[in-house]
């Protein structure tokens, strides 16, 4: 395949696809960095025009949050718009950044786990 004239943005992976990525370990250390100056940068604190009046946690098999529903109502009442605290919220550009970061951190750890990064400050000495 000639892949010179390809253009990448016209591929696509499906939902849920899983693919095997190799790279320099100290680039996945930048990527870190990169993204979670990205999500930080693309916080704000705000106040919400709604807000929720049922919460629901979607669980997988481990018990781990997968997805919360919620249920949301608007403010009706100026006091009660007023009063509400402020709260976190991320530009889209944060929140794909989240993502990003999240992702590579769970690779981060399972490499930790599996002795591939190290603790910094921590060398093996090479055998002669």
């Amino acid at each position: 395949m000639n892949t010179e004239n390809i253009n990448l943005k016209d591929y696509q992976y499906s939902d849920g696809q899983e693919i095997d990525i190799k790279m320099q370990g100290k680039l996945l250390e930048t990527l870190l960095d990169v993204l979670d100056t990205i999500q930080k940068v693309e916080t704000h604190y705000g106040i919400s025009d709604t807000y929720s009046i049922k919460t629901k946690e979607v669980l997988d098999k481990d018990k781990k949050v997968v997805k919360v529903e919620q249920e949301l109502k608007q403010y009706d009442t100026l006091q009660s718009y007023a009063t509400q605290p402020f709260q976190v919220f991320k530009t889209q550009l944060g929140a794909v950044a989240m993502e990003m970061l999240l992702t590579l951190k769970q690779i981060h750890l399972e490499n930790i786990e599996k002795g591939i990064a190290v603790k910094k400050g921590v060398f093996e000495i090479a055998q002669v």
